[in-house]
């Protein structure tokens, strides 16, 4: 599965109710999709584990994929990790 076949998914299992929670724990509105913690941890469970893959749902900024992305990057190098911190 790639980035954007995820954000698919992920779009797919949105919800208003959960967008709103997000919204309101001070996430962004164009940065959420409105998924649940529950979907998102199964989820997470059948994704193959890619460095590259969790700097691509990284890069998308979407929260949901984000946390998607911290279990699947955890090998990454400190120095492209570095590059995506802004000042």
């Amino acid at each position: 599965m790639n980035s954007k076949e995820i954000i698919d998914y992920l779009k797919s299992e949105a919800s208003e109710k959960y967008k709103e929670n997000v919204i309101k724990m001070g996430i962004p509105e164009k940065f959420c999709i409105g998924v649940s913690t529950s979907t998102l941890r199964k989820f997470a469970k059948k994704l193959d584990k890619s460095n590259e893959l969790a700097f691509e749902l990284w890069n998308t900024h979407y929260h949901e994929a984000r946390l998607l992305a911290v279990p699947q990057g955890s090998r990454a190098s400190p120095d492209r990790c570095s590059a995506n911190i802004r000042l």
